[in-house]
């Protein structure tokens, strides 16, 4: 089976649109030569659909026009306005209710209190606070609450054995949080009252 001229000219043209569609891809600083290409197999094609088809040819302008006024009309439905509107809907609007009260802080004023008595500075962050920030940043999020004092209020699940640091004796506790265990890398001086 041989392929004629026409066919030969053809796939031709085909290539060289795909060659086109290629180039806009590998160069897209220059778009014209792609463009070029694919323009040349779009005009190439349109001069070898006339010669084999004749003046019947001419049909594919009159669909390609259909479909193209299908694609602008639809397109641009949902941005133009509807010949008569619809009355907009009007919904209540729910009761104004006043915000919810904040919550009590961490560290009460008397907690605060009752430890600056004994000389220890209480800082106002939660444990999980504190732990968020030095898993998030780092130590660098909490050098600066080294030797001051945190309120816990979390059961323990382990307590190591005394430490010693600095000539004083220290703890070292697994504190449970919200279902999850956290090795504490502090030392606690252990009060009991």
């Amino acid at each position: 089976m041989q392929i004629s001229l026409e066919g030969k000219i053809g796939i031709w043209l085909a290539l060289v649109g795909l060659a086109g569609a290629g180039a806009i891809m590998i160069a897209p600083e220059k778009l014209w030569i792609g463009w070029g290409l694919i323009s040349l197999a779009a005009l190439g094609s349109t001069v070898l659909g006339f010669h084999h088809f004749g003046r019947r040819f001419a049909f594919i302008f009159v669909v390609i026009g259909v479909l193209r006024f299908d694609y602008w009309y639809y397109s641009n439905m949902g941005t133009n306005p509807p010949i008569h509107p619809a009355a907009p809907i009007q919904t209540p609007l729910p009761p104004h209710q006043p915000p919810p009260p904040p919550p009590a802080p961490w560290v009460s004023e008397e907690d605060f209190q009752a430890a600056r008595k004994v000389g220890r500075l209480l800082i106002p962050f939660t444990p999980e606070e504190i732990s968020s920030a030095n898993y998030s940043r780092g130590s660098v999020a909490t050098d600066a609450y080294v030797g001051r004092w945190v309120k816990i209020n979390h059961p323990f699940a382990s307590v190591r054995p005394l430490t010693e640091k600095d000539k004083k004796e220290y703890l070292i506790m697994i504190v449970t949080q919200s279902g999850w265990q956290a090795i504490w890398p502090a030392y606690l001086e252990p009060v009991f009252s």
